[in-house]
């Protein structure tokens, strides 16, 4: 997962969050996997071979759900600042830009 494109700022918040909607996508199907695999291996008497896969998942699921966090924070941020740096200067409003910055 680490090696993935939305790890890396340099990726930008748009195809980071495509990116991040296609590993959505691939979760989707190990889940469906896994749960196929589960039912065989519970006909089988062994549910416990699937208790490792499980944790795998969810913790990707998180990782990826922070991700996504991250970068809708990021494009917050982004849109911000670029409202920041359009404004003329005559019409600049230091304070509001303050406590706006650390509202986000």
């Amino acid at each position: 997962m680490r090696k993935r494109p939305f790890f890396k700022y340099e990726t930008g918040v748009k195809e980071s969050i495509a990116k991040l909607h296609g590993v959505f996508e691939e979760l989707k199907e190990f889940e469906n996997s896994r749960d196929n695999l589960g039912e065989n291996a519970r006909k089988f008497g062994s549910p416990d071979l699937i208790i490792k896969c499980v944790k795998d998942i969810e913790a990707i699921k998180q990782t990826v759900d922070n991700m996504k966090a991250l970068w809708d924070h990021i494009e917050t941020c982004q849109q911000a600042f670029t409202r920041f740096m359009n404004n003329k200067w005559i019409e600049t409003q230091p304070f509001e830009m303050e406590d706006e910055v650390k509202k986000l």
